[in-house]
């Protein structure tokens, strides 16, 4: 199993988790393989950071694959230097990834012009590996979240913010021509999923979306009281017709694969950061779709097979068998009100 979409944390924020540490809880999880994000802090936008990066989980000598997205700033100087260092290190540089929105860290790219140049960009230097993007948009963000009711995360970040962001970069896109294979992360607007599917029946673009364990399996009145900011995350949790709506979609196949968005905050910190871990709940997951009737080759399909077509390369299968119960590795445990 494969999970394309982690945050490991580490140098200026080792206090809310290491890589040995994060690695480690991913094995015991059952993973083969993880996917790092670059908004770490200092970030993986450049090649230095990166060859930092990767030298420092090498010498850890961990049985995992572990991969790095590169970050894209607005800076054409640095989006060269970033698809010099994908090309040369491919696979262990998995691919880029777009912040088409605000979320965790400084590399939120906002805007409809500053967006579309880095996509007409990427065209014209024909990219054609895997982007990953955040969509949400920021204009339609609504400055009402009070730490007093959890539950106005969720709409502050309204269903609309992730739509409108992921039909303008589809758009975008499509008149650009674009050969690279644009990846929709962590998914939570059902709608969002059939706009995706659409557009791939269209065949002008190469096209995924994925969806994390929380947004399948809990919904937004978790929110609904004085320590429902532990389940704070962008893009946050949404209504219960949504989500079971969303769990329905991924039981039928419509969405390509689960990715847990891992991403450990000091439980003093919550109250504003966004993001969970992720881990502990994977194996859980696995567990109640094997629950819905789905086969080994389902789950194959949506943990391994989907992950390693898009992104066009193997990772070897280490067989394990996952550690239900990994939720004390973290200070707390936000799935503790769900019926597991």
């Amino acid at each position: 199993m494969i999970d394309p979409h982690v945050h490991l944390r580490d140098w200026k924020q080792a206090n809310k988790e290491t890589l040995e540490h994060g690695l480690n809880v991913a094995i015991k999880a059952g993973l083969d393989g993880v996917f790092e994000m670059p908004n770490t802090n200092p970030s993986l936008t450049t090649n230095e950071n990166i060859l930092k990066r990767l030298t420092q989980v090498d010498t850890l000598n961990l049985p995992i694959f572990h991969g790095i997205y590169g970050g894209l700033t607005a800076k054409q100087d640095q989006i060269d230097e970033i698809l010099e260092t994908q090309r040369h290190l491919f696979p262990r540089v998995v691919g880029l990834k777009l912040y088409a929105g605000e979320s965790t860290g400084t590399l939120s790219v906002e805007g409809t012009e500053t967006q579309k140049n880095i996509l007409a960009y990427l065209a014209e230097k024909k990219y054609q590996g895997l982007l990953a993007l955040h969509c949400e948009e920021v204009s339609l963000f609504k400055a009402i979240y009070d730490v007093s009711n959890p539950i106005t995360h969720s709409f502050a970040r309204p269903p609309e913010s992730e739509i409108r962001s992921i039909e303008r970069i589809l758009d975008q896109a499509e008149a650009l021509s674009f050969k690279g294979h644009l990846h929709f992360c962590h998914i939570s607007v059902p709608e969002a999923v059939i706009m995706i599917n659409n557009h791939k029946k269209r065949g002008k673009l190469r096209l995924s979306c994925g969806v994390t364990p929380h947004h399948v399996l809990a919904d937004n009145s978790l929110m609904n009281k004085s320590d429902g900011y532990l389940w704070k995350m962008n893009p946050p949790l949404r209504a219960k017709e949504m989500q079971q709506l969303l769990f329905k979609m991924l039981i039928n196949g419509e969405i390509d694969w689960i990715e847990t968005d891992h991403a450990p905050h000091l439980l003093t910190e919550k109250k504003q950061a966004s993001g969970i871990p992720g881990f502990p709940i994977y194996p859980h997951l696995i567990s109640i779709l094997k629950n819905n009737a789905l086969t080994e080759g389902d789950i194959n399909i949506l943990t391994h097979s989907n992950i390693e077509k898009a992104f066009q390369f193997n990772i070897k299968q280490y067989h394990r068998t996952p550690d239900m119960n990994l939720f004390h590795e973290y200070e707390y445990d936000p799935f503790a009100d769900l019926n597991r």
